[in-house]
């Protein structure tokens, strides 16, 4: 009789331990779980936190560098967050991961793994979110460099072709020569010129910038200084071509006067002198009237060089 019941006690006291050990096992399981569940949850509270400030960040960016350059660092910080985070992330789902391998509760097991992935998928896409928009921060700022240099170098050697422009010179031929280099140096800086107002425009005519006024007015004063260069040039440029030709015809009517003087003079060098005889005197007087008419005609050639002369000065 004592038998059976010693095996009784016997096998009770293993089912005790047996479940004793399960109660342990189920406790430190519950507790592991509770724990990764906490730490997913607040990932999960801190990928909300960091959507929201970088919402708050998806604002278009300043053309004013100094504001630019603010977002830029800003936007970095999260970037930097998202970073010390991603530690974390590892080494939670890791943990969830070794969880689920001996789950105990089917139920909690399900909704640790839809947490981890929520979480997984949340910070992927806040990455990508993030680092999209830093490359767009990024990208617009080397676009705004590279225009305030390029617009600079631009308006220092506009400056300085306007002031060569404004030299004057009495010598015509000289003065061609030197509009024409000034013209041609123009045309060395017009393929930059023109990358300048393209890359300007651009940049003003976007959708996702803001403060666009400060290029549009460096671009407006640049575009004023290449026109009125342009149309400068093109003034002293035709009035140069003006002299030149009022010169050569000055120079033409100037030859053709030197020669009738010339011619003149030879003429009446050898004139008679005054005869006494009424017939001879009266045919000198008809020779020196054809002079004079001559004389009375020529003057249109010398008003003409008067005028040329004139119009030159």
């Amino acid at each position: 009789l004592e038998i059976p019941v010693d095996k009784v006690k016997k096998d009770y006291k293993q089912l005790l331990e047996a479940v004793d050990n399960r109660c342990k096992m189920l406790e430190v399981a519950f507790i592991q779980a509770q724990g990764v569940q906490d730490a997913l949850d607040n990932l999960i509270a801190h990928m909300k936190q960091t959507e929201d400030k970088i919402h708050l960040q998806m604002q278009p960016a300043s053309l004013i560098v100094e504001k630019l350059l603010e977002q830029i660092r800003e936007h970095q910080f999260i970037l930097s967050d998202l970073e010390t985070h991603r530690q974390s992330l590892n080494s939670v789902t890791d943990s969830a991961r070794e969880l689920l391998k001996t789950p105990s509760n089917a139920r909690l097991a399900k909704v640790i793994e839809s947490k981890m992935q929520a979480v997984t998928d949340n910070y992927a896409r806040l990455r990508d979110k993030a680092n999209a928009h830093n490359d767009f921060l990024e990208s617009i700022y080397k676009k705004l460099t590279k225009f305030n240099n390029d617009s600079s170098i631009l308006e220092k050697d506009l400056k300085q072709l306007q002031e060569l422009a404004n030299v004057e010179e009495k010598s015509v031929e000289i003065l061609m020569k030197y509009l024409q280099d000034i013209v041609q140096n123009r045309k060395k800086i017009q393929p930059a010129y023109d990358d300048c107002v393209y890359l300007g425009k651009d940049l003003i005519e976007r959708k996702d910038v803001t403060d666009s006024y400060v290029v549009r007015d460096k671009l407006k004063r640049l575009q004023t200084m290449w026109e009125s260069l342009e149309l400068r040039l093109d003034e002293k440029l035709k009035l140069t071509k003006q002299k030149a030709e009022k010169l050569a015809a000055f120079e033409v009517s100037r030859t053709e006067v030197l020669l009738w003087l010339t011619q003149m003079e030879a003429r009446t060098s050898i004139f008679d002198p005054v005869a006494l005889d009424l017939s001879v005197i009266r045919k000198q007087s008809d020779e020196h009237k054809l002079l004079f008419n001559e004389f009375k005609d020529f003057s249109k050639v010398i008003q003409r060089i008067n005028d040329i002369s004139t119009e030159y000065d």
